[in-house]
């Protein structure tokens, strides 16, 4: 729990306390759909899940964004228009859920390497089978303590 000076805030330290509540969901919801914004991108870049499903979550984290800035500014919490604006991430996060339990990922299509010129990243257009990635130690640290002598 934090503390509220009277000096710092007035008298009764209402002013303090209402601004925390106004700011406190406009931080949430920038938080979550500056999440849900990046998640989507990588998605619709990757082309892992169809276009269309990643392009709503864009457009649903973006709406999200502005109802949190709204209430920043004025609109009663938990409103209509708040839900209207809420509903598209939260009924995209469902269907990509449902999406991804029943059909998985589509890494078979067209999908893009996400690589971004790493160490790993070796793959030619003309070479078969799968992008070479550098070989990991095998043996964990935890392996490789207990096995001293």
């Amino acid at each position: 729990m934090t503390k509220v000076s009277v000096e710092a805030t007035g008298a009764d330290g209402r002013s303090a306390l209402h601004a925390a509540d106004l700011c406190g969901p406009a931080t949430d919801a920038a938080v979550f759909s500056v999440g849900a914004l990046v998640l989507n991108a990588a998605l619709y870049r990757s082309r892992l899940v169809p276009r269309w499903l990643s392009l709503w979550g864009l457009a649903g984290a973006a709406a999200y964004l502005a109802a949190g800035l709204l209430v920043m500014y004025g609109l009663k919490p938990l409103s209509a228009p708040q839900l209207v604006l809420e509903a598209p991430l939260g009924l995209q996060e469902v269907a990509l859920a449902l999406w991804l339990i029943v059909r998985g990922f589509d890494s078979g299509r067209d999908a893009l390497p996400m690589a971004v010129g790493g160490a790993g990243d070796q793959h030619t257009p003309d070479a078969a089978g799968p992008p070479t990635r550098p070989r990991r130690r095998t043996t964990s640290s935890w392996t490789a303590f207990v096995g001293r002598k």
